[in-house]
């Protein structure tokens, strides 16, 4: 779709119902706090997007956790079967809620 901006094919050919807009703004990445829009700029992230709030964009460690996850999948979901990354980490998140009861996470 040469000469058509990246906001411009999004407003073609996604659908309006999930979108809260106020601006146009169409990225292409981001980096620690910052986003990379479709000019190459990079910006400074105000919006507390979900999953970037709390980890940033592309943080190395996580970056390194999530490519080990997916070079050895052990399967994809823990209703028929457990994990050893499964188990572990809600052994780690029990070891930091305070008190006696017995939790499940």
């Amino acid at each position: 779709m040469p000469g058509r901006t990246l906001y411009d094919r999004d407003v073609a050919s996604v659908s309006a119902l999930q979108k809260l807009r106020f601006f146009p703004l169409a990225l292409t990445g981001g980096e620690g706090c910052r986003l990379i829009d479709d000019r190459g700029r990079r910006l400074l992230d105000l919006s507390a997007a979900w999953g970037a709030a709390s980890l940033g964009y592309g943080h190395p460690a996580i970056r390194r956790k999530v490519d080990a996850a997916l070079r050895s999948q052990a399967g994809a979901s823990i209703l028929s079967s457990t994990s050893l990354e499964a188990v572990t980490l809600a052994e780690r998140l029990l070891e930091i809620v305070p008190g006696e009861s017995e939790w499940r996470v």
